[in-house]
């Protein structure tokens, strides 16, 4: 189960490069100066006692009064014991116990106030004051320089190996499409290079062909094709000559080569993996004169039509100069045919022998 990967280094980061405000200084400096003056105030504490001398002006004070205030809290509790044995009134109980109680916590006092000044502050606490100073002052003067480069650098190490690790959890296709088949299931052994899914891109579909290596050097990259498919009657697609495969591959003794067509008018009625009959066009002609290849005759050793006068019972044969063909047409180049003759489809034998050895030109 993958679990959500942690922002925090991303936040680092941005912690980081984001310049410290004005806020932020000031409050670190105010730092510095507090820190300045308890080490201040501690060192002054401390000077007077440094030497211990033992006729301390103010220790001798501290002493008399902490002597003074164990007099009056002796006294307090001897007059409470004497009122516990005679029939005094509550009243005077109450006010000697509060007396008691007063004379208690000025005593505590005291012994606090000798208690702290016996020594002065020590060297140690001297030392911990001026490391905080120290950490303060450094804190400021990080604060003012901005972050630091490695920092920087190091937070952003740390963020590519997290997006690392997220993205080895998850298989991205090469390109949009739609999964068509789903080749790995739940619990299979995946080895590397192993295929898991089927993807088809149904707005980008390509067709291969092949074709023999009498003909593979009149097909070039972004020649013209137009393709039919035996599951859409009547129906004409176009396309455009997308790869050449410059090696061919024999089967039976016949020697091919893959060529790659990209469909540019595809519609829903094409679909993956159907079978489709490809023309593609090596060159295009305009304003020509063609005749049905069917309509040509040898007669002669010469290169015939028939056609129809109307001056003449039988139809007569006109020579042609063929240029261009296909599996249909040829181009006429020159001879006696014109524009608007009639012609005569598949002329009987007796006109001339029948157009043989595939279209004309050829």
């Amino acid at each position: 189960m993958l679990k959500k990967p942690s922002r925090q280094p991303e936040r680092n980061l941005r912690i980081l490069q984001t310049p410290a405000s004005q806020a932020d200084i000031d409050a670190a400096k105010a730092q510095v100066v507090l820190a300045q003056q308890a080490l201040e105030r501690a060192q002054d504490l401390y000077a007077p006692y440094e030497s211990k001398p033992e006729d301390n002006l103010v220790r001798a004070q501290l002493l008399a009064s902490l002597s003074a205030k164990q007099a009056e809290y002796d006294a307090a509790v001897r007059k409470v014991n004497g009122l516990q044995g005679t029939y005094s009134s509550p009243l005077d109980m109450a006010v000697a116990e509060a007396n008691v109680a007063s004379a208690q916590a000025q005593l505590l006092q005291a012994q606090r106030d000798y208690e702290r000044i016996q020594d002065g502050p020590s060297e140690a606490e001297i030392a911990l004051l001026q490391a905080q100073l120290t950490d303060a002052q450094e804190n400021y003067a990080d604060i003012s320089a901005g972050p630091d480069p490695d920092d920087v650098a190091a937070a952003e190490a740390r963020i590519a190996a997290t997006q690392a690790t997220l993205d080895s959890a998850f298989i991205t296709a090469p390109f949009d499409g739609i999964i068509s088949e789903v080749i790995v299931k739940p619990g299979d052994l995946v080895s590397p290079g192993s295929f898991a899914f089927k993807l088809d891109d149904l707005s980008h579909l390509l067709v291969d062909v092949e074709v023999s290596e009498v003909d593979i050097n009149r097909i070039l990259v972004g020649q013209n094709a137009i393709l039919t498919f035996d599951a859409v009657l009547a129906t004409e697609y176009h396309g455009v000559v997308n790869e050449v495969a410059l090696v061919g591959t024999t089967s039976a003794g016949v020697v091919s080569f893959k060529v790659t067509i990209e469909l540019l008018d595809a519609d829903a009625n094409v679909r993956p993996g159907m079978t489709a009959g490809v023309s593609l066009v090596v060159s295009e002609l305009e304003d020509v004169l063609l005749v049905p290849n069917r309509a040509v005759r040898l007669l002669n050793g010469d290169r015939v039509v028939y056609i129809v006068k109307a001056d003449s019972s039988a139809p007569v044969p006109v020579q042609v100069v063929l240029g261009a063909s296909s599996e249909t047409y040829s181009e006429v180049q020159g001879g006696e045919l014109n524009v608007g003759d009639e012609i005569v489809l598949n002329p009987p034998t007796d006109f001339g022998s029948f157009f043989e050895g595939g279209p004309p030109g050829q």
